[in-house]
């Protein structure tokens, strides 16, 4: 971090240090439905945590290098499922610990990139989730129909990841790389539009299946992994065609 200009270390450090506290904000506030728990066979809040966590670290691993030198995996879809089902400071420790993937910090990737990575996850999703669920409580007092209120909510939920989420990223590379931001937004962006409507119906089919708290729906659940495993690698054959390996650009400070 030494050879980063003063204003890539303020930005990293900013989005590092704000994330944690936001984390730990949210957890204070949210602390107490870790100990909800349901009735019968029906499983509690922190069987669900754990189950988001388990889900995330999987969909998170073995993450496909795109021709511009970014990494995506298929994580957003748990995540997204997560921020349907969950409290915004239950979404938010599942979006800090499970998106760590198998590259080990110090080695494979710089440690102030794994924590910046941390708290951009943590103040993405734990803000998605506050909206979501403030834009419920609000419609409630009108007279929308409940479904629809749950898909708009999840609609605007969506967005703001898919605006805040690349322009984090985007920011990051500008500051630390000194390419034009509007060269690194033409290269990142590709296809990651697609990627989010893509995964975001399978994060609700997830959320949906284990909304119930009920062990059918974990288990059906498995099924939702198969599709991202089968659309991890479907994608990282088409990032692998010779016709993108000719158009690619050198790595860029995501995967490094």
């Amino acid at each position: 971090m030494s050879r980063l200009s003063p204003l890539a270390r303020i930005y990293l450090t900013t989005v590092s240090v704000g994330g944690l506290a936001f984390l730990a904000a949210l957890l204070w506030k949210d602390h107490a439905d870790l100990y909800t728990t349901r009735s019968g066979f029906q499983l509690g809040t922190a069987e669900l945590l754990a189950f988001f966590l388990v889900f995330t670290l999987l969909a998170s691993v073995s993450p496909v290098e795109t021709p511009t030198g970014l990494t995506f995996t298929v994580g957003f879809a748990p995540l997204f499922a997560a921020v349907l089902t969950l409290s915004p400071g239950l979404v938010a420790l599942v979006a800090c610990l499970g998106t760590i993937d198998q590259r080990v910090p110090g080695r494979q990737i710089a440690w102030y990139r794994f924590l910046f990575n941390r708290g951009m996850f943590t103040l993405v999703f734990g803000l998605a989730a506050l909206v979501f669920r403030s834009l419920l409580t609000l419609q409630q007092t009108t007279t929308t129909s409940g479904d629809l209120s749950l898909i708009s909510a999840a609609l605007v939920a969506v967005v703001l990841v898919a605006v805040i989420n690349p322009s984090m990223i985007i920011v990051a590379i500008a500051v630390t790389t000194n390419v034009p931001a509007r060269k690194i937004a033409y290269q990142s962006l590709q296809g990651a539009v697609l990627s989010y409507a893509g995964l975001a119906p399978l994060g609700g089919l997830l959320a949906y299946l284990v909304s119930g708290r009920q062990a059918a729906g974990y288990a059906m659940a498995g099924v939702i992994f198969i599709l991202l495993g089968i659309y991890r690698e479907l994608s990282r054959r088409s990032l692998t065609s010779p016709l993108l390996q000719r158009c690619a650009s050198p790595p860029t400070w995501l995967n490094r």
